[in-house]
């Protein structure tokens, strides 16, 4: 009686076969005969696997590099959207991911405040009703104590603030300061990530530069230039009405060309 060749594979895999159950970094190990749930299963393990160092050592390592450090040691090549997924899910691995990331800013503002005394370091957290997640990350406002003393020392009092979107899974808005020393540079003092340009989070802005500009010596002496977003607006007239209040020309200058196109 000949046994087929197909037979025989089948019945050692029915009796050696494992089936593969994700495991810590650092622990897996692929097995003869192990069983996987399809192909995208079996690639996106064995490609982390083999350049997660590769990955850890270069975050920005590009996919056509990874797919050159695969064809050079295992002869294998891959399609560009397997290797984003898989250099996604390394760069997930290494650092925890976002979650775990946002987790962490508590204590990034204490370890400021810790090396750099007096520095401005808060985070914010909303409260949420669901017991699996009771705080959502709502906003950071930094500036150090070195940055403070440099604007108080040589910059003139007048403040442009300006915002820009983030991309990414968590988007937000970035939302930077700056002042003008004596050779008309710009001298950036403090930095804060928002949820969105609303009221609510341009009030949680203005209340912490206004508190360590009034603090600076110079009370309201201070000068705001930003553009015609309402939250500031309205925020600034809650919060700070007796500071300057100044618009940005280009700002006005591309609000006057949308309303009167053809001018």
């Amino acid at each position: 009686m000949t046994v087929n060749k197909d037979d025989n594979y089948f019945n050692k895999l029915y009796e050696n076969g494992e089936l593969y159950t994700n495991q810590e970094w650092g622990k897996i190990e692929l097995k003869p005969w192990q069983l996987f749930t399809n192909k995208h299963h079996l690639r996106n393990i064995w490609e982390a696997t083999v350049l997660l160092e590769d990955i850890r050592a270069s975050n920005d390592i590009s996919v056509k590099a990874l797919n050159e450090l695969l064809w050079e040691r295992y002869k294998v090549k891959m399609t560009k959207s397997t290797f984003y997924r898989m250099r996604n899910e390394a760069l997930i691995e290494i650092y925890r991911g976002h979650d775990v990331s946002y987790s962490y800013l508590p204590k990034y503002c204490e370890k400021i405040k810790k090396k750099n005394p007096n520095s401005l370091a808060t985070c914010g957290w909303k409260i949420l009703s669901t017991p699996k997640r009771p705080l959502v990350f709502n906003g950071i406002f930094i500036s150090f104590r070195g940055v403070l003393n440099g604007l108080l020392a040589g910059c003139r009092s007048l403040v442009g603030v300006h915002g820009c979107h983030l991309s990414g899974n968590y988007a937000g808005i970035f939302l930077s300061t700056v002042a003008l020393d004596g050779n008309n540079e710009l001298f950036p003092f403090a930095w804060a990530i928002i949820p969105g340009e609303d009221k609510a989070s341009w009030r949680f802005f203005i209340w912490h530069l206004k508190n360590i500009l009034q603090e600076s010596g110079r009370v309201d002496e201070w000068c705001i230039i930003s553009d015609r977003q309402k939250g500031i607006d309205c925020a600034l007239n809650e919060l700070w009405p007796t500071a300057g209040r100044r618009y940005c020309c280009k700002h006005l200058a591309g609000s006057g060309k949308n309303l009167c196109q053809g001018l």
